[in-house]
């Protein structure tokens, strides 16, 4: 029930929580993000991915942008409207630079599987909508300004592991994903390690 799909775009943010105001990514894409992506590809209430693995390719470079935030909600989302009605907050963004990833994954079933469900049809699902670049949404790495794009890995070109990313560091806690079993949001995190560039997550220990 295994899935892979790269995935890589200019820009990206994986906001660490800890900064409140300001946004600052975390070095690797989080699993969460991962499963983000995943779902907007192929989401249906059957199923729920769960992220194995993410392959970092390329060297972790940071960059410093502007960004405007809308304070309040507004039913007509025009952008000059909200510069001058003031309801806005222009804050600093700590992004990752130039990002390329690999995301290996699988799917369990949940309550809502039905009598036709199977293996093969969701993975044929899948792959298909991935090979032909369909989505429900379009992906995004962390933020909707910064659009992720996607393809089915080719066994025949596969990217090499940016030599700085070679060893093991450290991430510290990251974000893992929520759970929402006890009916609220609730986030869980992870002892993050980058080995030779690959981010395991077969093996979680998680940690509210």
């Amino acid at each position: 029930m295994g899935v892979s799909l790269e995935v890589w775009g200019p820009y990206a943010c994986f906001s660490r929580p800890e900064f409140k105001s300001e946004r600052v990514s975390y070095d690797v894409m989080t699993p969460a993000a991962a499963r983000g992506i995943l779902e907007s590809i192929l989401y249906k209430p059957a199923i729920r991915w769960v992220i194995d693995r993410i392959t970092v390719y390329n060297p972790v470079k940071t960059v410093n942008v502007k960004r405007v935030e809308r304070s309040e909600i507004d039913k007509r989302p025009d952008f000059k409207k909200v510069v001058d009605s003031g309801k806005k907050a222009l804050r600093n963004t700590n992004a990752l630079k130039d990002v390329h990833y690999r995301i290996d994954a699988h799917f369990e079933y949940t309550d809502e599987k039905g009598d036709r469900d199977n293996d093969g049809k969701f993975l044929e699902m899948f792959n298909h909508r991935a090979r032909t670049g369909r989505c429900f949404k379009q992906p995004s790495l962390g933020c909707r300004e910064f659009p992720a794009f996607f393809k089915l890995p080719d066994p025949e070109n596969i990217p090499e592991v940016d030599k700085s990313l070679q060893g093991s560091r450290d991430l510290s806690f990251m974000h893992y994903d929520f759970d929402y079993s006890q009916g609220k949001k609730k986030p869980l995190y992870f002892h993050a390690i980058l080995k030779d560039g690959v981010l395991d997550l077969s093996d979680v220990k998680v940690i509210s």
